[in-house]
């Protein structure tokens, strides 16, 4: 169904599954005490147990501007709900590394995450902090509002599967002490934005959950 928003509307989102770990209580808390009337929030996926799903509700109440979509989505689906985002959010606790940040760039779209250090390394090996945000300690209506939109489109090649295989070898390298054993083309990133980046299709009920992270 379409979401209704405007060319005006600034939208922050989160698009995959729902696990604790992923902090979405932390954005959508942040995204509450945000004063700005234009800004939306989308959260999309599937929540790992009904504790999750109960205390985004509850979280969310009744501002207008959070969109919640607490259920499996197909791969369209799933792609339509990551084009719907100006900015994704990633307010991921305790990770070594996230597939989902990754796939957000490769989409198109800007990330604002924890200043970890996988976040860190990658951030510096783009070049691009417009396109990589990063923040220190909990997530802030600062934080959000402070997040802007890339001036220029991002090089894509430094995220192809050999820039991405190489980054995983340092990353570990750098964790373990010794090179690791990853062939350069281990993995293939792909991502497709729709047509209609204001519009999610309905998903499928029965649709697998697309987790990224």
């Amino acid at each position: 169904a379409a979401l209704g928003w405007g060319e005006e509307v600034r939208a922050y989102g989160y698009c995959g599954q729902l696990r604790p770990y992923k902090g979405v209580e932390d954005l959508v808390t942040a995204f509450r005490a945000l004063p700005d009337p234009a800004a939306r929030l989308l959260i999309a996926g599937m929540p790992r147990d009904g504790g999750i799903a109960a205390t985004l509700q509850g979280l969310a109440g009744d501002d207008p501007r959070i969109t919640l979509r607490l259920e499996n989505l197909s791969p369209e689906a799933f792609r339509a709900a990551l084009g719907a985002c100006d900015l994704v959010v990633a307010p991921f606790h305790h990770y070594l590394h996230s597939g989902s940040i990754v796939h957000a760039l490769s989409a198109g779209r800007p990330v604002l995450t924890p200043a970890t250090p996988f976040a860190s390394s990658l951030a510096a090996e783009l070049g691009r902090p417009d396109w990589l945000q990063t923040y220190e300690g909990p997530l802030t209506p600062a934080a959000l509002a402070a997040a802007g939109a890339p001036a220029t489109p991002l090089d894509l090649a430094l995220l192809a599967p050999a820039a991405a295989a190489r980054r995983i070898k340092g990353f570990i390298a750098g964790l373990t002490g010794r090179p690791a054993e990853i062939p350069d083309n281990a993995a293939e990133i792909r991502a497709e934005i729709p047509a209609t980046p204001r519009s999610i299709p309905e998903p499928a009920a029965a649709a697998e959950q697309t987790d990224q992270g």
